[in-house]
């Protein structure tokens, strides 16, 4: 009887391993940096990030550590919303730093306007 429930148990629990969904890779293995922002200028989870926060409404700085700068970077963005349009850009006196890219998030009628997005640098 011990045997016939030990191989139930191992069964049900090789089961529950199959069914258990798969996590993202937050660590972003085919980008040098990675940051996933949310609309408040939070970091939802990144690879390489220093800090990130909400400039003014709809514009945020992302900061990442010494192993990244945005000169000769190639960057690209991703809105969470397909109603948004993000632009990278010069942040100018508030986004400025070697390590620092200025994304800019615009509703589609020239309104900046807050949301979600993702930044990878390559």
């Amino acid at each position: 009887m011990r045997r016939i429930a030990a191989v139930l148990l191992a069964a049900s629990a090789g089961a529950a391993a199959l069914a258990t969904p798969a996590v993202a890779d937050s660590n972003a293995p085919y980008a040098r940096g990675a940051a996933v922002v949310n609309s408040d200028g939070s970091l939802d989870s990144g690879k390489h990030v220093a800090s990130t926060k909400k400039v003014l409404v709809g514009r945020y700085c992302v900061t990442f550590d010494d192993t990244i700068e945005r000169a000769g970077a190639i960057a690209v963005t991703q809105p969470h919303d397909w109603r948004r349009v993000i632009l990278l850009k010069n942040g100018g006196a508030s986004c400025n730093g070697p390590h620092d890219f200025y994304v800019a998030m615009d509703n589609r009628s020239g309104d900046y306007e807050d949301g979600n997005f993702t930044l990878a640098v390559l």
